[in-house]
């Protein structure tokens, strides 16, 4: 993976949504995300009320909690969609997955802050 060759697995991700970005922890078995829909780290899902609420956080949002989460250190986002203009939003674009097959959701953009 992207992260592995880059040597980013010890780099805090911050990772929305969950349910998808879920699915990319196998290939990454040292390394465990920061939901921001949840506001905790984890490496699989609880299928709890927390979970049903957090499945509503907007990326927006998720993105500013985890600017506050992560402030001052360094740290990395993973959204399952495109960010509009990162840069405007204080990031850039490291990395993006190929576009899989019929499955659109299970793609993935990964930012890191521009200080």
């Amino acid at each position: 993976s992207f992260i592995q060759s880059q040597s980013l697995e010890a780099v805090p991700i911050a990772a929305h949504n969950l349910t998808q970005a879920e699915a990319v922890l196998p290939w990454l078995p040292s390394t465990k995300f920061w939901y921001a829909g949840l506001g905790e780290y984890g490496t699989y899902m609880k299928w709890d009320t927390a979970f049903e609420r957090a499945l509503n956080v907007t990326y927006p949002e998720a993105e500013r909690r985890s600017i506050e989460q992560f402030r001052g250190r360094e740290w990395l986002l993973l959204f399952n969609v495109e960010m509009p203009d990162p840069a405007a939003h204080g990031f850039r674009l490291l990395h993006v997955t190929p576009e899989p097959f019929e499955k659109t959701d299970e793609r993935y953009w990964l930012y890191a802050p521009l200080q």
